[in-house]
């Protein structure tokens, strides 16, 4: 048999993913056809470092064509090199400006990087190659849906499923955009359908938060019950049980897994942080270093490791672990929070320098909007127009408010003149902010200050009696926020401890030593506080009345 004939045989048998035979046709040929074909059986195999080898000795023994560079990115994608994987799909691209599948490959790998403007690029070019492309349209719903457009999202989703091209993922994505347009009980129906064909983690979660916020507990429990057949959604399952609160019975559905290696840093993450949550800090210590020894850690399992440090007082230790993720991901909101608290044990100067909160954290009272009489009247409309976005009956799972409610939309992304009128009026107090913030590239804060801003999100949250927010920071903002809407009757001062107070520097977690918030701010209606996404905060619990916050996440433009 001659190479060109075991090549041939050997693709036949990939195809049928007949791969031990692929692999004895193509072991004694010293060909790059049979190592790019090899490459291309260890990826559909899972044998991800293999196949980046036998790619790369391919592109070696003959250099590069455009099919060779895209498999080649598609391995460093599902490796995680997202780098690498960005310089394979653009090197395709050079090779082949008419190769379609690089530009939606490309366009998909802007999307995980939300770099939404590239991605809606590539989609473009990509359709122009093939118009009826279901990937590119897909990725282009997708884009659509994260810019926040969601009426469009939802036209091109239906179409693709009107074509017959009812795909679970695609089903899946329009219940997502449904859920945009409140468009409440089709979206459930979309996400459940998409679930029942294809269970996936993203579908799961959607479930979950879905079936929690509406009071469904049955379908809740039922939903975590089912888990116990998809092994990859046991930790999912885990972790939406310690998110509703119950740390304990997250632990004991992880024990009904038996941990695969693939699973071993979802598990060893989610026990980590159920056994934080049980105040378990040597045990979530223990579990988060085995995972790491055994080199299977991900970000839950490093995040856990420092937070299960600092509850014993190992600052110093906790410091270095904080440093290394800080140098991987200098912009981490989170990891600049830990730092803090590190400092603050430290006693270092350092934390003041940070955060401080007599120094970064602002008050102002916003001007009268355009369009209303006083500020009252504006919130006075205001609040029942927020009104429309609150329709659960519990918070999100992932969110940090208590005892209340969250609108379900970004309200940026919200053609309104009210919330027109709210942004406009916030340019004010963000401006003045920026500009008594500076600029130094040795502070975390103003290092990222341009003179210009965008608010990247803005959401309502709404607190009954006994409602507070756990102390949390915002992983992936810069300067956050509340505005206050309307507030319960209070006797309290602007610096008093009361019911509703917001505080600053109360770690989320309990502490050996105790460490104590630093600043309370009794708020009123039209006050709007601004602090940096990585100083802690939370609040005291609401003795009476309800109130209404519309926060927002400022970025720099």
């Amino acid at each position: 048999m001659n190479t060109e004939e075991a090549i041939a045989r050997a693709h036949a048998a990939f195809e049928r993913r007949d791969f031990s035979t692929a692999r004895r046709l193509l072991g004694a040929l010293d060909h790059p056809r049979a190592f790019h074909l090899l490459g291309l059986i260890e990826r559909r195999s899972g044998n991800l470092n293999a196949a980046a080898v036998w790619l790369e000795k391919a592109a070696g023994a003959q250099g590069e064509d455009h099919e060779l560079a895209h498999n080649r990115g598609l391995v460093a994608k599902q490796l995680g090199q997202l780098d690498v994987a960005e310089q394979h799909f653009l090197r395709s691209i050079e090779l082949k400006t008419d190769f379609s599948q690089a530009y939606a490959s490309l366009g998909r790998l802007m999307i995980d990087l939300e770099r939404w403007d590239e991605a809606a690029s590539l989609y473009r070019q990509h359709l122009q190659l093939d118009p009826q492309s279901v990937t590119g349209r897909y990725g282009s719903g997708i884009v659509q849906l994260e810019t926040g457009s969601p009426a469009e999202a939802e036209a091109l989703f239906d179409a693709l499923i009107l074509e017959e091209t009812d795909r679970p993922a695609i089903r899946f994505m329009r219940g997502r955009a449904r859920l945009e347009l409140g468009e409440l009980d089709t979206a459930l129906a979309d996400l459940q359908s998409s679930h029942a064909s294809e269970p996936t983690v993203l579908s799961f979660r959607a479930l979950a938060n879905q079936y929690w916020m509406r009071g469904q507990d049955e379908q809740f429990t039922a939903l975590i019950e089912s888990s116990a057949s998809h092994p990859e959604l046991i930790p999912v399952a885990a972790e939406a049980l310690r998110q509703s609160e119950q740390p304990e019975a997250g632990l004991a559905h992880l024990s009904s897994l038996s941990t695969s290696a693939t699973l071993a840093a979802d598990c060893a993450g989610v026990r980590s942080m159920c056994e934080i949550d049980c105040g378990k800090a040597k045990r979530a210590e223990l579990s988060a270093r085995a995972c790491i020894e055994a080199g299977s850690a991900n970000l839950v399992v490093q995040g856990a490791l420092i937070v299960s440090l600092l509850m014993q007082g190992r600052a110093e230790q906790a410091l270095v672990e904080i440093q290394r993720r800080r140098s991987a991901e200098p912009l981490g909101q989170h990891w600049i929070g830990y730092e803090t608290i590190a400092y603050r044990l430290m006693g270092s100067t350092k934390y003041r320098q940070l955060a401080d909160p007599n120094d970064v954290v602002r008050i102002y009272e916003i001007p009268t909007p355009r369009g209303f009489d006083n500020v009252a009247s504006f919130n006075d409309e205001f609040a029942t127009l927020l009104n429309k976005y609150h329709r659960y009956r519990r918070r999100p799972l992932d969110q940090s408010l208590r005892h209340g409610t969250q609108s379900y939309r970004n309200l940026v992304n919200i053609a309104d003149p009210v919330f027109d009128a709210y942004f406009a009026a916030l340019d004010g107090p963000i401006s003045d902010y920026l500009e008594q913030m500076g600029r130094s590239n040795e502070h975390p804060l103003s290092m990222r200050n341009t003179g210009s801003y965008q608010i990247a999100d803005c959401w309502s949250v709404r607190l009954g009696t006994g409602g507070y927010h756990t102390d949390h920071v915002h992983p992936r903002g810069w300067i956050s926020s509340s505005y206050y809407v309307s507030v319960p009757d209070s006797e309290g001062s602007q610096e008093s401890i009361s019911g509703g107070s917001i505080r600053f520097g109360h770690p989320p977690f309990p502490m050996q030593p105790e460490i104590s918030a630093e600043k309370w701010i009794q708020p009123k209606a039209g006050m709007v506080v601004l602090f940096p996404s990585y100083l802690w905060h939370g609040t005291e619990p609401i003795s009476g009345g309800c109130r209404v916050t519309a926060p927002f996440d400022v970025l720099p433009a």
